[in-house]
């Protein structure tokens, strides 16, 4: 089963992202802040991360930035979610920073599902998870 980590400190996004998710086949860890996420991540490893920019005790950026100086996570992919109302950061800005893909709030979960299948589904990405 393909293990996500999804972070969202907004509790009815990581509600409907987590039922969508599990309705279909994912196995999930969800945390509702920056520090919860990070640490979920180095416990369990996922092969994919959601992030949330805007959280509490660590911001998205910290996190990816954090999780990316372990080896264990070079390669993973990482998704940025961002209200770009809310945020000074430009999506080109976000992929300069590391992450894979961007998708802003609001956003359409069938979107969000393409994004994930197209990442998943990367050759790269399966030599570059069985690596390690």
């Amino acid at each position: 089963m393909t293990h996500i980590l999804i972070a969202e400190d907004e509790p009815d996004i990581l509600t409907l992202l987590q039922h969508f998710f599990i309705g279909h086949g994912y196995q999930l860890s969800l945390a509702p802040d920056g520090e919860t996420a990070i640490t979920l991540a180095q416990t369990n490893p996922p092969v994919l991360i959601l992030l949330d920019i805007q959280m509490p005790f660590a911001n998205g950026i910290e996190v990816m930035q954090q999780l990316r100086t372990d080896p264990i996570f070079t390669n993973t992919p990482i998704v940025a979610i961002t209200a770009y109302i809310h945020n000074p950061w430009d999506p080109k800005d976000l992929l300069a920073l590391g992450f894979d893909r961007v998708i802003a709030k609001p956003f359409e979960i069938t979107d969000l599902q393409t994004i994930v299948s197209n990442l998943l589904e990367d050759p790269d990405l399966h030599r570059r998870i069985n690596s390690h």
